[in-house]
């Protein structure tokens, strides 16, 4: 499975930390040149070409310079090691349509990052996305020494239709680099609280080596499974403290009523309150119907009279006895 390790240098963190001081950091992303060289092009000394190569939908492509603010899980097993994927990367670009519009968000696929403004004008508590943008550095990448051209649908990235109930927002200016900080600045500062240090709100981040060897499950052909699973173990103290006699007449109730679930695939259900061990004992308490957790607690109280008027509140006919049953 191909794999990209993509070294990136830090400028600012939000929330969370790094493993080490040197301001850089790895991220392995699944995807990306294959090592099997391509046996029908070579290049002009005759070196061996890699123009094969592997894109997971969802796994952003990078390429060198590029600039960004990423939302990064920890170091895990999986494909991205962003948040949501490609959209845990925000992408700060130019806008070759505005000369005076330098270092703006943009997401993944080109689309505008609008903040929306928050009440009577305050600052911003939100972005939408817009339209997707025909931008050079986002519609191409260079994966070895093949230039990746991507095209997206007119309708990928349209703004979400209105709906009757929603409530409407008015989009502020796209936002810049510095708008974009500040905001993920106030929402950190929201969950972490005032005066906390990114470090001591969110993960220290490992970065992986790229220099270790992947390794793989080894699969075997599937075996018929004979060892049983180990009987559960239930952990009860107060079975210590009841007459043996009472004990083993309980426990053999167990054992019936285990017999009788197993019969049925179902798992069986054993008491686990003092109460339950009552009742499995000596049988149901007449009128205790209900308790402060809905089921009986062998006590008749407030709470069996209250279950009982809520039934016959419910109930068509309170003369018929089949409502108190």
């Amino acid at each position: 499975m191909a794999h990209t390790f993509v070294t990136f240098s830090v400028e600012q963190i939000f929330k969370g930390s790094l493993s080490t001081r040197d301001p850089k950091v790895v991220l392995r992303f699944e995807g990306g040149e294959s090592d099997v060289p391509d046996p029908c092009e070579v290049g002009p000394g005759g070196e061996p070409l890699y123009t094969s190569f592997l894109t997971v939908s969802g796994v952003p492509l990078f390429d060198v310079n590029d600039r960004d603010f990423l939302f990064v899980k920890g170091n895990t097993p999986t494909p991205c090691l962003l948040y949501n994927w490609a959209g845990g990367r925000f992408r700060i670009l130019d806008d070759p349509n505005e000369p005076t519009s330098i270092n703006m968000i943009y997401n993944e696929y080109g689309q505008q990052v609008r903040l929306i403004s928050g009440a009577l004008g305050g600052e911003p508590n939100g972005f939408i996305l817009g339209d997707v943008q025909q931008i050079p550095d986002v519609l191409s990448n260079t994966i070895g020494h093949v230039e990746l051209l991507k095209v997206y649908d007119d309708g990928e990235g349209e703004e979400d239709p209105n709906d009757v109930n929603d409530v409407p927002v008015l989009p502020g200016e796209h936002a810049t680099e510095s708008d974009f900080g500040a905001f993920i600045a106030r929402v950190v500062l929201d969950e972490c609280g005032t005066g906390v240090p990114p470090g001591d709100c969110g993960i220290e981040f490992v970065s992986p080596d790229p220099n270790l060897p992947f390794y793989g499950i080894e699969l075997t052909d599937d075996e018929p499974n004979d060892v049983e699973e180990p009987e559960p173990v239930f952990t009860r103290p107060w079975l210590d403290d009841l007459d043996p006699n009472h004990l083993a007449v309980i426990l053999e109730q167990e054992r019936v009523e285990k017999g009788l679930f197993e019969l049925t695939d179902s798992n069986p259900v054993l008491p686990e309150t003092p109460c339950e061990f009552q009742i499995l004992y000596d049988g149901p308490l007449i009128g205790d119907v209900s308790g402060p957790e809905g089921k009986p607690d062998c006590h008749v109280d407030f709470f069996d009279a209250a279950a009982v008027f809520g039934v016959w509140l419910e109930c068509n006919d309170p003369d018929d006895p089949a409502c108190f049953n």
